[in-house]
């Protein structure tokens, strides 16, 4: 394999995008098959504001069919994401050898990777979990350190992603 610049540049690509794919799938497996009650509970918890002091109480949802109904549009997202990742890999390592223009049509689907990473764990666990549900006010079931963790990361990572190849 004649590992040039370029080669090695959309090597890194593929890998960014690899890395919020492989975590996802982590999380839809843990969240379906082994923590489902564990992962409900904190959606239960936040969307319940059982744990926080605020004026904010609202914005409580005490409903279980809603909690159920959110934790599974939650899953279905993640499944979203982990799809269109495993699209976007495919695509990426299709266009590895291609010219310029076919790799920067495939990395479309690396960019959908990471707005949708994003989504969930930004724009939901720190927009609406942390915001809106007031889930940093929570002693036992704030999950915002680690979501702006993630977000960071997913950052950073679409940073390296979006970076210009280089011509070789």
């Amino acid at each position: 394999m004649n590992l040039t610049e370029s080669k090695v540049d959309r090597l890194l690509k593929i890998f960014t995008v690899l890395m919020p794919t492989s975590f996802t799938f982590f999380v839809i497996i843990d969240n379906i098959f082994f923590a489902w009650d564990d992962n409900f509970q904190f959606v239960k918890h936040v969307m319940s504001m059982d744990t926080v002091e605020s004026v904010v109480h609202w914005r409580t949802f005490d409903n279980p069919i809603i909690w159920k109904t959110a934790y599974t549009m939650l899953i279905c997202f993640e499944t979203a994401t982990f799809l269109i990742g495993v699209i976007a890999l495919y695509k990426l390592i299709k266009a590895l050898n291609k010219d310029q223009a076919t790799f920067f049509k495939a990395k479309l689907w690396g960019y959908l990777t990471f707005v949708f990473t994003l989504l969930i764990w930004f724009f939901g666990f720190i927009d609406i979990g942390g915001e809106w549900f007031k889930m940093w006010l929570s002693p036992s079931w704030n999950g915002q350190p680690i979501a702006m963790w993630l977000s960071i990361l997913f950052a950073v990572l679409l940073g390296i992603f979006h970076t210009s190849e280089r011509e070789s």
